[in-house]
């Protein structure tokens, strides 16, 4: 025979025999030694529509593709190690993108909790290899899930400090809080110089684990700009590839992300819930 009342007893002692959940809970994934092994590099060279990296370079005048290199210095940073990365003959009509996915940590919803938003900050300055400009430099944050890479969107831009070429010694935050699912795209060049794609990582309790990264980007803004520090021209060789070029520099200390996980109810109103439960089983009894 059906009894509810010890079957109500039973749950209510699970029930409070439960510790009481956490209200809400973040996980921080932080890096500031920056171990090779920990990162994947992301490299890529992305065209920009409605350019064309000929555009301003005169005929007979060979430009090297686009490339990007990484280094980890072990002092210099703020403190200590920092990740430098080169992103090498940069030019008009296509976007270089060099960054990195951490595999040193990881978030998995279907064990840690469904995320609410994410944060993410780090440490940065810019400076260029060569003299002719100084650019400005984007950035944006990565999620790889499923082996698909999603990008924050739209683009941050970093404004170098006014310190001198070569010489830069100031690292400036960078920041961006309340990141949720729809904050990313496929296309990192979204919202930007491009469509979004409409498709977004899943950060409810049934999504894949997901690594988190970043990536700094750069292009030249215009085909025909006359190269300069500080407005003042400055003569390269005639047709000298670096002319029409440069190489950007990033450089990332302290990178860290924090993914807050959605709040779970606590024991008394999984408690409340059963007992709702359970009056039911009995009008339905008593009614049957």
């Amino acid at each position: 025979m059906f009894r509810p009342r010890f079957v109500g007893a039973a749950v209510a002692a699970l029930f409070l025999s439960l510790p009481a959940m956490p209200a809400s809970a973040s996980v921080v994934l932080f890096d500031g030694d920056f171990d090779r092994s920990d990162w994947d590099n992301i490299v890529m060279v992305v065209p920009i529509p409605g350019r064309d990296v000929a555009d301003g370079i005169p005929a007979g005048v060979v430009v090297p593709p686009s490339f990007v290199t990484f280094d980890t210095p072990p002092d210099g940073g703020n403190p200590g190690a920092y990740r430098l990365h080169r992103l090498n003959w940069v030019r008009y009509g296509e976007r270089v993108f060099g960054g990195g996915v951490y595999l040193g940590g990881t978030y998995d919803p279907a064990t840690q909790g469904a995320i609410q938003s994410v944060d993410f900050s780090a440490d940065a300055f810019v400076t260029i290899g060569n003299s002719f400009r100084q650019e400005l430099t984007d950035w944006q944050v990565v999620v790889r899930q499923g082996g698909v890479e999603y990008y924050s969107v739209p683009m941050q831009r970093f404004v170098p400090a006014p310190v001198g070429i070569g010489d830069p010694t100031v690292f400036q935050p960078l920041s961006l809080t309340g990141l949720v699912a729809s904050s990313f795209d496929t296309n990192p060049l979204a919202f930007f110089e491009g469509a979004p794609t409409g498709l977004r990582p899943d950060f409810s309790a049934w999504g894949e684990a997901i690594h988190f990264g970043y990536v700094f980007s750069n292009t030249r803004d215009t085909p025909d700009d006359p190269d300069s520090i500080g407005g003042s021209p400055i003569a390269p060789p005639p047709n000298d590839p670096v002319q029409f070029t440069y190489t950007a520099i990033p450089i990332l200390d302290n990178w860290q992300v924090t993914a807050h996980v959605v709040p779970l109810p606590g024991a008394l109103p999984l408690l409340a819930t059963g007992m709702v439960a359970l009056a039911w089983l009995r009008r339905r009894r008593d009614t049957g």
